[in-house]
């Protein structure tokens, strides 16, 4: 995997973001499909950058929190219980 500046990532360089920031700003979902979402699963090379998991929440988590608003909105609006 290599950093934002496209070099191998280390700690020396600086050239990766901390993962406990990205965990903090994102969560570990958008975490874990970002990197689902990359040709490191499949043995390859990345260079993982901030935008990658900007990308993901707005494809990804975004559009899934956005059916599910909407269909709590309209259940509650019609006084419907889902059974459990």
């Amino acid at each position: 995997m290599s950093g934002n500046d496209g070099r191998k990532m280390s700690k020396s360089y600086g050239n990766f973001t901390d993962p406990k920031e990205v965990l903090q700003q994102f969560g570990g979902d958008v975490m874990r499909m970002t990197i689902m979402n990359t040709p490191v699963v499949y043995g390859g090379d990345v260079a993982l950058k901030d935008d990658m998991f900007i990308e993901t929440v707005k494809k990804g988590f975004l559009p899934l929190w956005n059916s599910f608003s909407f269909l709590v909105t309209y259940a509650n609006i019609d006084g419907r219980i889902p059974a459990i």
